[in-house]
């Protein structure tokens, strides 16, 4: 499935492609020569909520981002990630800075049927002949390019979910939804990605399911 929007003068192109144990969504923002001398810049995010059977008591662990650091928005806090495999027993919602591009939640099934699902993640921008590519935003080192290239950019990802007082006081979320659901996201969140002119953004997941 694939939709466009328009933005102003950038078009957003969303495609999501679904098989049998993946599905792989894409997002495209173009920002189209000509249309501006100036760059924009925004923030983006693959919303994704993964279904858990209990996130109680362990019931999902998030791997593979030991030792990323990340900012805890329930506490305000800066903090760095020591946790091998990161469980959910409280509200959660931490922004990991230019996260690993892999990442995995192992959910304990019903009936001992256990199972992986593993999110990949990846940023990238594309331009012209000739033109200038920023990775990373404002803190990224611009490339001349001869010929058309897309390189990558940071990344980050979210890992959330509202717990049980949080989730009563949202008018959009089951009071007992959070039981059943966690989200592992990959964005540009931390910072503000910029697209120059004649350049495009994409921005990609890939979540694939394996029983253990």
């Amino acid at each position: 499935m694939t939709r466009a929007f328009f933005i102003k003068t950038a078009a957003l192109v969303a495609a999501v492609v679904a098989s049998a144990n993946a599905e792989l969504k894409t997002v495209t923002l173009k920002h189209p020569s000509g249309s501006s001398a100036e760059p924009i810049d925004f923030h983006a995010l693959l919303h994704n909520y993964l279904w858990v059977d209990d996130a109680r008591n362990k019931g999902v662990q998030v791997k593979g981002l030991k030792g990323v650091e990340y900012f805890d928005k329930v506490s305000k806090t800066n903090k760095t990630e020591t946790r091998e495999l990161i469980d959910f027993s409280a509200q959660t919602d931490n922004v990991y800075r230019n996260a690993p591009d892999l990442v995995s939640a192992i959910i304990k099934g019903v009936n001992a049927i256990d199972r992986t699902v593993t999110v990949r993640k990846g940023g990238s921008i594309s331009g012209g002949a000739g033109a200038k590519v920023e990775t990373g935003g404002k803190s990224g080192i611009p490339r001349d390019s001869k010929s058309s290239k897309r390189v990558s950019t940071k990344t980050d990802l979210v890992l959330w979910n509202p717990w049980a007082e949080r989730a009563v006081a949202m008018k959009d979320f089951g009071d007992e939804e959070y039981k059943n659901m966690v989200a592992v996201e990959p964005g540009r969140v931390s910072e503000k990605q910029v697209l120059p002119n004649g350049q495009t953004y994409t921005l990609q997941q890939t979540i694939s399911v394996r029983a253990k």
